[in-house]
């Protein structure tokens, strides 16, 4: 077949492996003529060549080919390739002439994993003498394959929670800063009716500017980054809008809260000890 990955597999591949039968029926020992003129193709093989009715539609791997599988069953997309791949269309069959196997899987119970390989290797020695069995569990296997973007999450959110911390130290840093500058200046306001509010906005508009800004310059370079990443992988979610929005209210809120506490403390101090303040 041209255009379209092969899978050797036998009527248990289905099985073994959890994968669904959307259409037609699976390989089967009651169906002699399977081996040669059965095969099973994907979702994605459906879509691509375009077909209406797949069962019984006859495959050729040219024009002069005399071998013509008919596709007796369609089963669910599902990923034999890295996530990061696009789902090709794939064709399952029994073809006898192909008798080099690379795989074998094999579903085992796993409440005595243990002693299911033992009786595993035992049937390999049986079968294969002399020739060692390596074996490997496709669920670590998975986990292995994507160990990296593991990593790099916890990377990545650890990184971010610290930066969160140093920038809230930083704004309670330049907050102080600027308080203990001003603070005879606070005193007189207040002596002059300013309240408590009215403080508070003078001191914080000029640190939400600033804020404002970030997240302006922040926001667009967020997104690239975040669709360059997601641009690695077939399949991935979309960025939304309220994303950058929630982020922006959560920072917005932190730093009030964080402006506003030490405003409002200096704000209610006695106006005659903010005056005479050195």
């Amino acid at each position: 077949m041209k255009n379209a990955r092969l899978l050797k597999v036998d009527p248990d591949y289905l099985k073994t492996l959890g994968i669904e039968l959307v259409r037609g029926r699976n390989f089967s020992d009651q169906h002699p003529t399977d081996p040669e003129e059965a095969v099973l193709v994907n979702e994605t093989f459906v879509r691509e060549f375009e077909l209406k009715n797949p069962l019984g539609y006859r495959l050729t791997e040219d024009e002069n080919s005399e071998v013509q599988p008919k596709i007796v069953g369609v089963v669910k997309d599902f990923h034999f390739d890295p996530v990061r791949k696009k789902i090709e269309p794939l064709v399952l069959h029994m073809n006898p002439n192909f008798n080099r196997i690379w795989v074998l899987f094999a579903r085992i119970p796993p409440e005595n994993m243990s002693r299911s390989v033992q009786d595993i290797q035992q049937v390999w020695a049986g079968v294969a003498p002399g020739r060692t069995l390596d074996y490997s569990f496709l669920d670590r296997d998975l986990a292995a394959q994507y160990k990296t973007e593991g990593n790099l999450t916890t990377v990545f959110g650890i990184a971010a929670g610290l930066t969160v911390i140093i920038s809230i130290l930083g704004l309670l840093g330049l907050v102080t800063l600027a308080l203990s500058q001003r603070v005879k200046e606070i005193g007189i306001r207040k002596v002059l009716g300013a309240g408590v509010e009215n403080i508070l906005y003078l001191f914080s508009k000029k640190f939400i500017a600033l804020l404002i800004l970030a997240n302006v310059i922040a926001f667009p370079l967020s997104y690239y980054g975040m669709h360059r990443v997601l641009q690695n992988f077939a399949y991935h979610v979309s960025i939304d809008w309220w994303v950058f929005v929630l982020t922006g209210s959560l920072v917005f809120f932190v730093t009030l809260v964080t402006i506003g506490t030490q405003v409002i403390r200096a704000a209610l101090r006695n106006p005659v000890d903010s005056i005479r303040y050195e």
